[in-house]
């Protein structure tokens, strides 16, 4: 896994590229984000679509549902949408 800070626009990005699976469920992609955000300081994140599991893109699994509901509650409370 290797994880670069990238700076465009005035928007910060890490962008996080690895071969293996690195998101496979709910506690995962948090721990992703959080680590993340912790080494480079961004808020913004791009992830190379091998490093999440196949069933992220499954909608029927519901996984990208509870992810992005699991980061959503903590923005609202931070004032973002």
């Amino acid at each position: 896994m290797t994880t670069e800070a990238i700076r465009k626009n005035e928007i910060e990005v890490a962008v996080i590229s690895s071969d293996m699976e690195l998101i496979v469920d709910v506690p995962s992609a948090l721990d992703l984000m959080m680590t993340a955000m912790h080494e480079t300081g961004c808020t913004n994140l791009a992830v190379n679509k091998g490093a999440i599991t196949k069933r992220f893109f499954d909608l029927s699994a519901c996984l990208a549902g509870e992810i992005l509901q699991s980061i959503s509650f903590p923005a609202a409370l931070r004032g973002g949408a």
